[in-house]
Parts: C-alpha cells; sequence; structure tokens
C-alpha cells in the first residue's frame, strides 16, 4: 500500500496530475482498502485527501453506477479518517499544488480521462504496463 501511495503523491506533487486509481475490468475493490490507502495518503502527503469517485454521464448504465457510487460515497466517509473525505464527481479535480488537500481519482477502467489526470492501473495478474498488482497477504 505504501508504494501505491507514495507513487499517487509522486504524481500529484512533482507532475502536477491528478493520479486515478483504476482497477483491472472485473475487480472490485473493498471500501477498507480505499480507506487503507487514504490513511496511508494521509501520513505521506501530510495534508488533507480527497477520494473523488467518477462516475460517467452517458449510457444507461450511468444511473446504476451513480447509485452504486453513492452508496460507496457514503460508506467511505463514515470510515475515513477526519482529515480525508470521499466525493462522487463527473470529472477528476485538477491538482491544486502541495498545499491543498491531496485530490486521487477512483474510477473504472473505460474511464476517458482528462489532459491533467493520469492513469494508475491496479490489477491481479501481471501485465505489460506499469500497473500496481496486488497480491494475496
Amino acid at each position: 500500500m505504501e508504494t501505491l501511495a507514495q507513487h499517487l503523491v509522486d504524481l500529484a506533487d512533482q507532475q502536477a496530475v491528478s493520479p486515478v486509481v483504476m482497477a483491472q475490468p472485473g475487480l472490485r475493490l473493498r471500501a477498507l482498502f480505499y480507506v487503507a490507502l487514504a490513511e496511508t495518503l494521509l501520513q505521506i502527503a501530510q495534508r488533507d485527501v480527497q477520494l473523488e469517485l467518477v462516475t460517467e454521464l452517458q449510457g444507461w448504465t450511468s444511473g446504476v453506477q451513480r447509485l452504486a457510487l453513492r452508496r460507496l460515497t457514503n460508506r467511505l466517509n463514515a470510515l475515513l479518517p477526519d482529515r480525508a473525505v470521499a466525493t462522487q464527481v463527473a470529472v477528476v479535480g485538477r491538482p491544486a499544488g502541495t498545499q491543498r488537500a491531496l485530490v486521487i481519482g477512483v474510477a473504472c477502467s473505460d474511464l476517458q480521462l482528462p489532459p491533467w489526470a493520469e492513469a494508475v492501473r491496479v490489477c491481479t495478474r501481471p501485465t505489460q504496463t506499469t500497473d500496481f498488482q496486488l497480491t494475496v497477504a
């Protein structure tokens, strides 16, 4: 978790992009994964953390997706530490510098990202790209 969190902070602070955590298709990350990620980000970044759950506005599944994201957002906000918050957005926010909250996007793997965002893919099996591979401990 620390390696992933450090990479997200480096992207935001050194490359001035908003990192977006994207799970491989079929991979469902539980709320406690995001809570652990937020706790680690708080320790590394030493500032507030804002998890932005991105939903697409197009397609017939958008209503179902928005409902699922609203439930996840509410669950996360009940579990997250005081200096972290989860919000539901249509577009991930722009990076705001080291004096403001660290914005981390969370999206499905087929989402089109704006130019100021960079995908950080999370997978369970080796791939040919520089994904973060989850392993069972």
